[in-house]
């Protein structure tokens, strides 16, 4: 799973030259308003290259020149070298970046580094905070701060799903065996060892049907990334319940 968040200068610029906002603008309004008086110069923003850098590349990017008169330089960087990358432009005062598109577990390092700006005094003199509360608060509360402090705001953010075949797991047989195993219902799992657990054991009990990766349908659970039985085994080893 990735998530990214939009950090710094560009926010600050859209927001430091707008008046009070009025009631019938949202933030959106605002930040194009305010950002007009800049048209003609241009932000540099760090994106990971390759298929993610598309969008501010083809879309985003062009949208906001086009709304505001403000180019968008995007300098794609490949993402296990952003960070170092990120680090050594603030260290050096280089200024290469104006806004960064970072992965949020990043945040602490660059945020007791000094390089980022706090966003809070924006969000609150321009009225944005309400607006806020329309982001899924796992980012919001999260991934957008850090210390109290705003720091981001999302980019985009993957929510995980698990799909589990109902039929499979109401079966007579299936439960009583598997509780007999494990001590405990056969259902959804609640965390991370029961995820492998149950995997397992159903995959165990139905190969090969429930093996080949070729089809979803035919698995008795899978997340949004289509993971196969191996997968699971692995990240339960990797991954921590939040």
């Amino acid at each position: 799973m990735k998530f990214r968040t939009f950090l710094g200068a560009v926010v600050v610029l859209a927001l430091t030259g707008a008046s009070a906002p009025a009631a019938d603008k949202d933030a959106a309004d605002i930040a194009v308003e305010a950002a007009k008086k800049y048209a003609g110069t241009t932000i540099s923003i760090v994106w990971e290259a390759g298929l993610q850098s598309l969008d501010p590349l083809n879309y985003s990017g062009p949208k906001w020149e086009k709304l505001t008169g403000i180019k968008v330089k995007v300098v794609e960087v490949p993402t296990d070298q952003m960070f170092t990358k990120i680090m050594q432009d603030f260290k050096s005062g280089a200024g290469a970046y104006d806004a960064l598109n970072v992965i949020p577990s990043w945040m602490p390092d660059l945020a007791r580094a000094g390089a980022l700006e706090p966003l809070d005094k924006y969000v609150d003199k321009f009225s944005y905070r309400d607006e806020l509360q329309d982001i899924a608060a796992a980012y919001r509360d999260n991934q957008m701060q850090y210390d109290g402090k705003i720091l981001g705001f999302p980019d985009d953010g993957d929510v995980m799903l698990l799909y589990y075949r109902k039929d499979i797991f109401d079966d007579p047989k299936m439960k009583d065996e598997f509780k007999a195993k494990f001590g405990y219902e056969l259902a959804p799992p609640k965390d991370w060892k029961q995820f492998d657990q149950i995997g397992q054991f159903i995959t165990d009990k139905m190969h090969p049907r429930f093996t080949a990766p070729a089809s979803s349908a035919q698995r008795p659970i899978r997340n949004t990334c289509s993971r196969s039985a191996s997968a699971w085994r692995a990240a339960s080893s990797s991954m921590r319940t939040p």
